[in-house]
């Protein structure tokens, strides 16, 4: 059930980055200062979570553990 949704949620993303560990400079400088909704989709169990806030705050988020 859940990958039903998580197909769904890749489907009509505006933006996927498939390796977000090595992209990690990439898409912070892509976000700076952007506000919206975005998703994290673990491809290894196929369960997602999504967000809406300041992006480029919740990514450093993320990011600092």
């Amino acid at each position: 059930m859940l990958l039903k949704y998580a197909i769904k949620v890749c489907k009509y993303a505006i933006k996927v980055y498939k390796d977000p560990l090595n992209e990690l400079s990439f898409i912070c400088s892509e976000n700076n200062g952007k506000i919206g909704v975005y998703a994290w989709v673990n491809t290894l169990n196929n369960k997602f979570y999504i967000g809406s806030n300041p992006i480029y705050l919740r990514l450093s988020d993320y990011y600092k553990n």
